[in-house]
């Protein structure tokens, strides 16, 4: 069962498709031969939460989606022209609260570079062996 797979498909293609965003998406085609299951569906919600609030609250004109595999590591990054914000009085939403306890789940990293008018700039990486 690959259903993680045709869900973060269809979300990136949601993402490509939407109207007033310009979008850039590059992932392997083989991802699901490195991700198993379990893992698949939990980076599928990392990243349909991150995705979503790209599309919600940034104002971005132009996005970009990039992922790979490189020695035994997944990593993946979203940036964005968007509106950005600013880390020290923003306070952290239920989503990127969720989003940090499911890398912490995959013994994951993320970052979050952003400033205000700046855009916003998310790497994660996850082990693909533990």
């Amino acid at each position: 069962d690959n259903g993680w797979h045709k869900s973060l498909s269809k979300i990136l293609a949601y993402l490509e498709e939407y109207p007033s965003l310009q979008a850039n998406i590059e992932k392997p085609d083989n991802l699901e031969d490195y991700i198993d299951n379990d893992k698949g569906y939990t980076l599928y919600n990392i990243l349909h939460v991150l995705i979503d609030n790209v599309i919600q609250h940034s104002e971005a004109k132009s996005v970009a989606f990039k992922m790979n595999i490189n020695d035994n590591q997944l990593n993946a990054s979203i940036t964005d022209d968007g509106k950005g914000f600013d880390h020290s009085i923003e306070k952290e939403g239920i989503g990127l609260r969720s989003v940090r306890e499911r890398i912490n789940k995959l013994k994951g990293k993320i970052s979050f570079r952003s400033a205000e008018n700046q855009g916003t700039d998310i790497s994660l990486s996850i082990p693909l062996i533990i």
